[in-house]
């Protein structure tokens, strides 16, 4: 069975043809294909039924090759309909069936890189050439495991109780996850998610919370009340406060303190030695 492979869209210049889009799904009842032009209007459509085998009970297997011969002759369909449409295609989409198994006779390595190659292609034009080709050939290495991170602390340990109140941050690094978003777009999301933690320390020190004893699981009798932007400009900002304005708005007094009778040291405090009981509900009878 080939592999599916992605084409990229190509950009023609002087040509009159309207830009057309082919889609191709290949599900468990049939495969699928479909035609749409640039306003995502459908051309045409091509169906081409698929068997499966039940040789056992509780077993459902299909021929890859069925897959294969299925595609070709519903691209086929649509090709012999609308010539025209199809000639001036710029790209193609791809979808499959999940939750299944297939078993090739392969080389790892070599599927690999034919999955890989339009990601490589992409890399090669949006990012560093060379390391893109570096990444590229290390596909090659059968011995190579892959990531396999070895943690340098224990995972029962709270890593993050030396730096609590202490104005110590630990340093992070992002890495660039292969996928859609970058480590820019990863770093943005991450600086969100302190502005959040920021407005809610806010709302607990500066008294952005209102009285609220109809639901009940504010404890407190108060919840989160900070104020809205613009939200015409700020729409994700807006749909964010909607979910945080529920929250509990705790107490005016919200530091926990927690008395010793001498100088300790701050690396021996974790979940383990200081930990909290909850008592229930402060308002109910739990």
């Amino acid at each position: 069975m080939l592999p599916f492979r992605v084409v990229l869209g190509r950009q023609q210049t002087g040509s009159l043809g309207v830009p057309h889009y082919l889609g191709v799904d290949v599900g468990t009842s049939a495969v699928k294909a479909i035609l749409v032009d640039d306003g995502q209007n459908a051309v045409a459509e091509a169906d081409v039924p698929l068997k499966v085998s039940r040789p056992h009970d509780l077993w459902s297997e299909q021929d890859p090759e069925a897959w294969w011969q299925a595609v070709q002759e519903a691209v086929e369909q649509l090709r012999a309909t609308n010539a025209s449409a199809f000639a001036d295609i710029r790209g193609i989409g791809l979808s499959g069936q999940m939750h299944g198994a297939v078993l090739l006779d392969e080389l790892r390595v070599d599927l690999h890189r034919a999955w890989s190659a339009t990601t490589h292609a992409l890399q090669r034009l949006r990012d560093n050439p060379i390391a893109a080709g570096e990444e590229y050939a290390r596909i090659r290495d059968i011995a190579d495991p892959g990531l396999r991170p070895k943690l340098t602390f224990d995972r029962a340990e709270d890593a993050a109780a030396p730096y609590i109140a202490t104005g110590v941050r630990p340093a992070i690094a992002i890495l660039r996850e292969q996928g859609v978003n970058g480590q820019v777009e990863m770093a943005a999301a991450f600086d969100r998610a302190a502005e959040l933690c920021a407005q809610l320390l806010r709302a607990h020190t500066e008294g952005f919370t209102v009285a609220d004893f109809r639901d009940a699981a504010h404890n407190t009798g108060r919840r989160v009340n900070l104020p809205y932007p613009d939200c015409s400009v700020l729409v994700s900002d807006c749909r964010d406060l909607d979910v945080i304005n529920t929250l509990d708005g705790f107490n005016l007094q919200t530091r926990i303190s927690i008395p010793f009778d001498g100088a300790i040291d701050p690396n021996t405090v974790s979940s383990k030695t200081v930990f909290l009981v909850s008592l229930g509900s402060t308002r109910g009878k739990q």
